[in-house]
């Protein structure tokens, strides 16, 4: 059966250690990781945003937290509904 390609890349990735990466390459994720947050901790008080979590909120409750808000929802509602936004 054929992999797809991001199989491939985290079957190779998850090889890795922590310790081998260089640290220039460590400082960048975290640096990627911190501007993802705040992007996204950033949208979620736009009036988009808002429309996104109430939309998320009105089709399903859940367990799965809403990034920056005390509002829950299904985990397979928020992967769809950011896929697919309303």
């Amino acid at each position: 059966m054929k992999k797809f390609i991001t199989e491939i890349i985290s079957e190779h990735l998850g090889k890795g250690k922590y310790d081998n990466l260089p640290k220039d390459v460590i400082e960048k994720a975290k640096i990627c990781i911190l501007d993802s947050i705040g992007c996204t901790l950033g949208g979620s008080v736009t009036n988009v945003g808002e429309k996104v979590i109430n939309s998320l909120i009105a089709k399903e409750r859940g367990f799965s937290t809403i990034f920056g808000h005390k509002k829950k929802t299904s985990l397979i509602s928020t992967v769809f509904r950011i896929i697919d936004p309303p």
